[in-house]
């Protein structure tokens, strides 16, 4: 389990906005945790049997998601994710 003060969530690429997303594999997804003062993809996986908050090989922390998205997805997921509008809720745990 997650510490309480941190926040945790799991973001995919939709470049299309389907609602549907036929090939949802796990390594689809890729998670992001939130500290007090900033954010950074995990290697937590939905598989792992215990929560793994260490963060990505390669990876480094950010003061917000738009920064942390740069160079791991697609230069079009980062022009929009500035736009927050765009960023639909799925669902939570």
């Amino acid at each position: 389990m997650a510490p309480e003060e941190n926040i945790v969530c799991r973001l995919r690429e939709n470049p299309d906005n389907d609602r549907v997303f036929l090939e949802d594999d796990e390594s689809d997804w890729k998670t992001v945790m939130w500290w007090n003062n900033k954010v950074s993809y995990i290697k937590s996986k939905n598989s792992h049997d215990n929560f793994v908050g260490d963060i990505e090989d390669g990876q480094v922390t950010h003061s917000i998601l738009s920064l942390a998205v740069e160079g791991v997805q697609s230069e079009k997921c980062v022009e929009e994710c500035s736009y927050y509008h765009d960023i639909d809720f799925i669902d939570n745990v």
